[in-house]
């Protein structure tokens, strides 16, 4: 299983897509700030990057989150490497944890490091504006990572269940943008607001965790301050964390089901 491991995760670090995947990443909020907001990057503090643009971005970061999840994973799905593995005398349990594992890792820390370090870096460029909890901004993105496991989760087993990669990227996207229509449908049909039902998605459920909405203005020492409300309720916090952990478990146990039954290629 080690030997697995250390051999998924070096084909993970030479592919060229995932290097593509993670430059484009680090890129992308100077790209976002300067050319299509037209904002200086002098401009920009961490707090300021949190309120406007990152919730919104993650349209754009689930795509890198499919890639960073189903190439680890399964990228060699399509040829005899887990026939061989099989035939080693290795155990399909310990070959899919070999798989997951990895998957996992990249599509949950890697994808949440990379999503969440302009942050950093706008904050450390700008300072932070004290009308913003950085408590509560670390708490919200400690809490995305359920989500995001849930995410990963559901693309690995559409990789695991069509044996590529490719397709698990590509139906998870298409998946994922039409059960984002179709929740708005329901929410109009049902009158609910913009914001209800986040939980059935893991998706919007970042989105939301991220979402900052309600802001007061007050005066401290002659000085007006705009106060932003980041704070997570208990109920977001507890139905985020039990539909990630149950629906990720769900989608993992489905996959090693398929995987354990099924003949490789």
């Amino acid at each position: 299983m080690i030997n697995i491991l250390r051999s998924v995760n070096y084909s993970t670090r030479k592919n060229l897509v995932i290097r593509i995947c993670i430059f484009t990443m680090l890129c992308m909020p100077v790209f976002l700030v300067t050319v299509i907001t037209g904002e200086k990057l002098t401009g920009m503090d961490g707090a300021k990057y949190f309120i406007n643009y990152l919730g919104e971005l993650f349209f754009v970061v689930i795509f890198a989150q499919l890639i960073l999840s189903c190439i680890p994973a399964f990228s060699d799905a399509g040829d005899k490497t887990i026939n061989y593995e099989v035939m080693a005398g290795h155990s399909r349990r310990k070959i899919f944890a070999a798989r997951v594992s990895p998957g996992l890792f990249w599509g949950v820390i890697v994808t949440a490091f990379l999503y969440f370090i302009p942050l950093l870096y706008f904050g450390l460029l700008g300072g932070w504006y004290k009308g913003v909890s950085i408590r509560d901004v670390v708490f919200s993105l400690l809490v995305c990572l359920f989500p995001l496991f849930r995410v990963s989760a559901f693309c690995i087993m559409i990789s695991s269940f069509f044996r590529s990669a490719g397709k698990g990227i590509g139906i998870s996207y298409v998946v994922f943008e039409a059960a984002t229509i179709l929740l708005e449908l329901v929410r109009e049909f049902m009158g609910l607001g913009e914001n209800a039902m986040y939980w059935t998605m893991g998706m919007l459920n970042v989105i939301e965790a991220l979402y900052v909405g309600i802001c007061r203005e007050y005066i401290v020492d002659g000085e007006k301050i705009t106060v932003f409300e980041t704070a997570l309720s208990p109920d977001f916090v507890m139905w985020t964390l039990i539909s990630s952990l149950v629906f990720g478990g769900i989608y993992l146990a489905l996959a090693y089901k398929d995987f354990k039954k099924r003949d490789r290629d």
